[in-house]
């Protein structure tokens, strides 16, 4: 309440941003530059909006909230961080946000697949009788999935661009599927990428989460090693404390079996 936070993008994840800011008391400038059909509505709500660039409206802010397209060197995000301001990205404001008994978070991340695995893990939790939903990098804005009036569990799709502009962000739990070259102009090197895709496991780094990784990606292999405790998956084999694959069908980390690998929808050995 009463902190000045600079909203920087006017479509869903930002409208949906600058409304909880609001609710919470903060005082709100939502800034775009295009004039957005949101911004009438934020108006009406208690924002300020503007249309434009939005870099001289900086000094009076305290945090500033980007959309997912906002690069580490978009003019107004350099800005931001050159001046010392907290910046981050919506996931990151529902994290903040989170109350007493909010729905832990069950993260996915990964350079390929993230939207099929979130929704099968939906489909797993909500046949477990659990109130959930796929949200993150699509379904409604987390921002507004944080009451445990709703939902018990979450299963939540991060991207890359998500996880860069977090900082305090700790999913209960963390999966990494693969990792490969992407999106190389927006991080500025591989190492960049790498790093904030790993944010997925900043709960599991420290000590109070779970990380889970592809052991068939050499790269995520290696990067699970560096996180004690984390669990690994394959399709070729199985060892104590992993989840594999035995004569067709999936067994977990002590070696019971789940289910037929064909009998997984949908079908194909990546699933």
């Amino acid at each position: 309440a009463g902190r000045r936070v600079l909203v920087a993008g006017a479509r869903m994840a930002g409208a949906a941003s600058a409304r909880a800011l609001l609710a919470a008391g903060a005082e709100v400038t939502v800034v775009d530059a295009n004039p957005m059909p949101a911004l009438a509505e934020l108006a009406a709500a208690g924002a300020r909006t503007v249309v434009g660039a939005g870099l001289d409206l900086l000094e009076e802010q305290q945090d500033v909230v980007v959309s997912p397209g906002f690069a580490p060197h978009h003019p107004l995000a350099a800005a931001a961080v050159r001046q010392g301001l907290d910046v981050y990205s919506e996931p990151e404001l529902a994290w903040r946000l989170r109350g007493p008994g909010a729905p832990p978070w069950l993260a996915i991340t990964g350079t390929n697949g993230k939207t099929t695995t979130v929704t099968m893990l939906a489909a797993m939790l909500a046949a477990g009788g659990l109130r959930t939903a796929a949200l993150g990098n699509i379904g409604e804005p987390l921002v507004d999935a944080q009451s445990p009036e709703k939902y018990d569990v979450l299963a939540v799709e991060l991207s890359s661009f998500q996880l860069y502009w977090s900082s305090r962000m700790a999913p209960q739990a963390g999966a990494f599927l693969n990792l490969a070259d992407d999106h190389l102009e927006w991080h500025g090197t591989r190492e960049h990428y790498i790093d904030a895709k790993t944010n997925v496991w900043r709960a599991a780094r420290a000590g109070a989460g779970g990380a889970v990784g592809n052991r068939d990606d050499p790269l995520v292999a290696a990067l699970l090693g560096q996180v004690a405790g984390g669990i690994g998956f394959t399709v070729k084999g199985w060892e104590p404390g992993q989840f594999g694959l035995v004569d067709g069908g999936l067994v977990d980390a002590d070696g019971n079996r789940i289910i037929e690998a064909a009998a997984i929808r949908p079908p194909g050995a990546h699933n």
